[in-house]
């Protein structure tokens, strides 16, 4: 028998669980103007609380500790260019929206796959051809 591991999925803490840890984020905030500078402890460069047996992303708890709406699974995206803030304000659940210079890469990309994939002509007839690039 073969057993499947299933995947991953964030869950968003109970509100009675952000509540108790509550105090422990304020001690690790300093604010800084707009932001909150997370002075605790990171993991992978990211700021972590690690308490009742288990890791917590600050930014996550905080936003929603704040009112913001999370479903499980869905992603947290910054908005400002400190990367230790974890101000609510500074995260949203809508994605970021692409500057001239991504939009034309992603263009470029695109057009580059179109080409590798389309049939390539001969005297006899068109031919598909695999790419193996």
């Amino acid at each position: 028998m073969v057993h499947h591991r299933p995947a991953a999925t964030r869950v968003t803490p109970s509100s009675a669980t952000l509540k108790a840890l509550k105090p422990l984020f304020l001690i690790h905030i300093r604010r800084e103007g707009r932001h909150w500078v997370w002075t605790g402890r990171l993991s992978r460069s990211w700021p972590c609380l690690f308490a009742r047996g288990r890791g917590w992303g600050v930014a996550r708890a905080l936003f929603v500790l704040h009112g913001g709406v999370m479903l499980n699974g869905q992603h947290l995206w910054k908005r400002c260019p400190v990367q230790s803030c974890v101000a609510p304000r500074c995260h949203s659940t809508e994605p970021p929206a692409w500057g001239s210079k991504r939009r034309a890469a992603e263009t470029a990309r695109k057009a580059s796959i179109t080409r590798r994939n389309a049939p390539v002509r001969t005297r006899s007839g068109p031919v598909m051809m695999e790419c193996w690039a």
